[in-house]
């Protein structure tokens, strides 16, 4: 009977009846918001695999990052009611075309900064809170001296040091521009990853995700670190006001 089917039993009778007309477009709202953490997973990967063999148009609504850049071969996102950017999930991550897409799409840091020096291949920027950082000038074409900037940064784009700069990997230490010190006031453990936050000397707070937790364990809470980042990793948004 229907109401002895589990969850995800229930998602995929209902896929099953949807697809089994071969329609030429198929439209998903949010499906899985329902299910638990694993079962999630699960049907992410069925839903793939299911895709790729019938080859059916799909448009996949959801507000889980994850779900879109898994399941997606374009993305579209979308901002009250209007298209905001679309491109495959790569370049939609990397390169965001606004401050909301940047936070959606991985909960990216913010800082305030201004371009004091574009010489080319690099950009320096002057933070709100007085360090400066290097940027790629590559990374962000047509970005200039002077301009009013928001220096995003992705949390596993971040790595965890010592305060005083030590444990930098060699290919690091010329990056030592790209150094910023502060307090350890969150450190979560969860297996795979770890997940802090760091308070600048400003009072602004980074939020760090490393895929090495071991490594990283013998920072304290309440004690001080250093956030290293290389120049390709800093991406800036120009600000109008």
């Amino acid at each position: 009977l229907p109401s002895q089917l589990s969850g995800g039993q229930q998602q995929r009778v209902a896929l099953a009846r949807a697809v089994v007309v071969e329609p030429a477009l198929l439209l998903l709202d949010e499906p899985l918001s329902n299910l638990d953490a694993r079962l999630r997973v699960q049907m992410r990967n069925e839903l793939v695999k299911l895709q790729r063999q019938l080859g059916i148009t799909t448009i996949y609504v959801t507000h889980d990052q994850d779900e879109a850049l898994m399941l997606s071969t374009r993305i579209a996102v979308m901002h009250q009611g209007r298209l905001v950017q679309l491109g495959v999930p790569w370049e939609v991550y990397e390169r965001p075309a606004d401050l909301f897409v940047a936070e959606f799409l991985g909960g990216t840091n913010f800082l305030p900064g201004t371009v004091r020096v574009a010489d080319g291949t690099a950009l320096d920027v002057e933070l709100g809170n007085g360090p400066r950082i290097r940027a790629s000038a590559a990374r962000n074409p047509g970005v200039a001296s002077g301009d009013r900037v928001t220096v995003c940064l992705r949390p596993e784009a971040l790595a965890l040091g010592d305060a005083g700069g030590v444990g930098a990997a060699p290919a690091e230490a010329a990056t030592a521009t790209n150094l910023l010190r502060g307090t350890l006031r969150l450190s979560n453990y969860l297996g795979s990853v770890m997940v802090c936050e760091v308070e600048l000397s400003g009072g602004a707070v980074l939020r760090v995700q490393t895929a090495n937790p071991r490594e990283h364990l013998r920072f304290a809470e309440g004690g001080p670190v250093a956030v290293r980042f290389a120049p390709g990793d800093v991406l800036l948004l120009r600000r109008t006001v």
